[in-house]
């Protein structure tokens, strides 16, 4: 059975995968913040209603009473206290452990992130630049390479000064094709470079990708 690669499952027509990853990469880091502000919220909710709690644990209820019912409402404010303190604990390991491991872990992601989107995105602009000036010196090269047959074509029908004339633009065209020959040739060896480029690029993306828990 071949083995299943994330980074063999990305890739598409118009480099489609890039902006499906790339846009999930990029909302990872909203999702990030919404957590650490679900546990801040979490946090400040155990400790607003510890403190009050607290407070209202210390109230006299039945400070005159004595026996049995001074023992129960003796109890009944311990009870309430211990209830309080454990709220304002777990508002403290919130703070303290929880919130301390996330924001390091937040960081984390956030600078593996981002110098994965930079190379990433470098690459993918060079390729696509690449790519386009390979498609504009291609066009010129094929209307050249048209023009000098059309010429070839009616040279025939032509004699005298105009034979001579178009001779002379055959001339200037033939050079003109061997310039973008060399030109086309040097525009697919730099599109073969980018491609080469972007392809390491993006499949470290997505290994990064991958190891980032949030982002499968």
């Amino acid at each position: 059975m071949t083995e299943q690669i994330f980074a063999n499952n990305f890739w598409g027509l118009k480099d489609d995968g890039f902006h499906v990853l790339t846009a999930k990469m990029n909302n990872n880091k909203k999702t990030f913040d919404e957590i650490k502000s679900f546990y801040n919220v979490r946090a400040s909710l155990h400790e607003d209603f510890g403190r009050k709690l607290m407070k209202h644990a210390k109230s006299s209820i039945g400070k005159e009473e004595t026996g049995t019912l001074h023992s129960l409402l003796a109890c009944a404010h311990q009870e309430m206290e211990w209830t309080a303190q454990a709220h304002l604990n777990l508002a403290h390991k919130i703070k303290i452990r929880l919130e301390v491991d996330l924001d390091n872990f937040i960081l984390e992601q956030k600078d593996k992130r981002k110098l994965t989107h930079t190379n990433v995105e470098k690459a993918h602009r060079y390729k696509q630049s690449s790519e386009q000036y390979l498609s504009k010196v291609k066009e010129k090269y094929e209307s050249e390479c048209a023009k000098l047959i059309t010429m070839q074509t009616q040279i025939a029908s032509v004699s005298g000064r105009e034979a001579e004339r178009m001779k002379q633009r055959m001339e200037r065209t033939q050079h003109e094709i061997k310039v973008q020959e060399q030109e086309y040739r040097n525009a697919c060896i730099k599109a073969a470079d980018a491609t080469e480029g972007w392809n390491k690029a993006w499949k470290m993306a997505c290994d990064v990708s991958r190891s980032c828990p949030v982002s499968i």
